[in-house]
């Protein structure tokens, strides 16, 4: 039996949102929904909205210490193709955008009006969704910002873009600095080649590498092994990678991926159509 609206308006009422969304998932595990929803071309495409939106931040980064050093050691015509450069790059770069925007707007609108999709739109009712422990783990092991102390993916709520917010990929400038890869006018001039070189990484989130883990963290705020509402798995804090976590004065033992995998809610492994 489908889950009604009234069970779901009485569950968030009383505020029990942990078994309101893990109704809501259930609920689509036994739906024909399940079989025809792109979960992962949901996901895939906002990753690439993120890679977008941190090339962007990546190239006006780049371009200003690249005019600071060089303002007066190239001639002035060097200059204004570097400019011309960097605003064609830019409007590539929103153009991309706005496709990508919309291709996620048809692949959430083809859910439909179902518990699943309104679990969706709970989750992210918060604007720091994407600071969930799971999914900064999951940063924190790709190399990423959450594995440092410097706070680039929890500045990035702030950005313009509503899908700007949320974890590294290949093109955040900081992970970029960190690990010492080329700056300056060779990185400008091989942008366009690197662009073609990277983009099969689409920022770590291959079709087959999307793990149930990070799909319905993603989406429902859910956690293999907790049963805690999702909106207390979001974390405030900077949180350095390997280190204990420590919020509110409590300390939190980071589980191994083989152990937040045995649960007793299985996560559904399938295949979808991207």
């Amino acid at each position: 039996m489908s889950l009604r609206r009234e069970e779901e308006a009485d569950l968030e009422a009383a505020g029990h949102i942990y078994d309101l969304q893990i109704a809501r998932f259930l609920d689509f595990q036994t739906s024909s929904s399940s079989q025809l929803f792109d979960i992962d071309g949901l996901l895939i495409t906002e990753a690439k909205m993120r890679e977008n939106t941190q090339r962007e931040v990546a190239l006006k980064h780049q371009l200003a210490i690249f005019k600071k050093k060089v303002k007066y050691k190239l001639p002035f015509f060097k200059s204004i193709c570097i400019d011309a450069h960097l605003f064609d790059e830019t409007f590539a770069l929103g153009e991309h955008y706005w496709f990508l925007e919309r291709r996620w707007a048809r692949i959430k609108a083809s859910l439909g009006d179902i518990p699943f999709s309104r679990g969706i739109d709970l989750w992210r009712s918060d604007p720091r969704w994407y600071m969930h422990r799971a999914l900064r783990e999951d940063c924190a092991t790709k190399g990423g910002c959450c594995g440092r102390m410097c706070g680039c993916c929890l500045r990035r709520e702030n950005l313009e873009k509503p899908f700007a917010g949320g974890h590294c990929t290949v093109e955040c400038y900081c992970c970029k600095k960190t690990q010492g890869r080329q700056s300056g006018l060779q990185r400008l001039r091989h942008l366009h080649h690197q662009q073609q070189d990277e983009r099969g990484l689409a920022s770590g989130l291959q079709k087959n590498e999307i793990s149930n883990q990070i799909r319905y963290a993603s989406l429902l705020g859910l956690m293999p092994g907790s049963n805690d509402n999702p909106f207390n798995l979001i974390d405030d804090v900077h949180v350095q990678y390997g280190r204990p976590l420590s919020i509110n004065g409590h300390v939190f033992k980071r589980s191994s991926r083989s152990e937040a995998l045995g649960i007793s809610h299985t996560f559904p492994s399938r295949e979808y159509q991207v």
